[in-house]
């Protein structure tokens, strides 16, 4: 286990403040159903927390009305985490470029995926994640990126969206938005999967 007086010793260590509990990732294509007219969520699938300890504590206080949710202190320097360079046009990218291929998703056939057509938008979108995303894929690995996750919007598959697609594929386990306008917790940062040695429950 942790011990969060010798966490909080650590100068060269960073920490995260998430509300609940880890049994479940939030926004997952399930629990969305599939849905990508909403404005919130998209940053990925996984673990939610952000950087602030007494906002974490306020709204899990407010959050409690209607469920127990108990603050866990994350050490993020077990983590590789992306740190956008805009925070906002970074999301703000990602946003629209999941909503627009989550959309369009249903309507897309097999035959459209292995067309010469579509073979020039997903040029597009591959580089779109190279210039506005800022991560280097090579376009073969977007292309089957954005291939998986149209088939698995368009079946009803459950997964995970289309950022820890992108992240993960670049080697990264989350986004790191401490520090930035977003580090809220209307978007804050995300973590795709936890380690259990990284988190330890807040006394509040």
């Amino acid at each position: 286990d942790l011990d969060l007086e010798i966490l909080n010793e650590d100068s060269n260590s960073r920490y995260g403040y998430h509300i609940g509990d880890f049994d479940k990732a939030a926004e997952s294509l399930e629990d969305r159903n599939w849905y990508f007219n909403n404005k919130t969520g998209y940053l990925g699938t996984g673990f939610y927390f952000y950087g602030d300890k007494e906002n974490a504590e306020e709204d899990a206080a407010f959050l409690n009305i209607s469920k127990k949710k108990d603050v866990h202190t994350i050490d993020l320097s077990q983590y590789k985490l992306f740190k956008p360079q805009n925070p906002e046009n970074f999301y703000d990218t990602l946003v629209s470029l999941t909503q627009q291929v989550g959309k369009a998703a249903p309507k897309i056939s097999d035959e459209v995926l292995d067309s010469e057509d579509f073979e020039e938008t997903l040029d597009e979108i591959a580089d779109v994640v190279k210039t506005d995303l800022g991560l280097p894929l090579q376009r073969e690995t977007v292309h089957n990126i954005i291939k998986g996750f149209i088939k698995d919007v368009r079946d009803e598959n459950n997964g995970t969206l289309l950022s820890n697609r992108l992240l993960t594929a670049s080697g990264y386990e989350g986004i790191d938005n401490l520090d930035t306008p977003l580090d809220h917790f209307g978007v804050g940062s995300v973590l795709f999967k936890v380690k259990d040695s990284s988190y330890q429950k807040v006394d509040i």
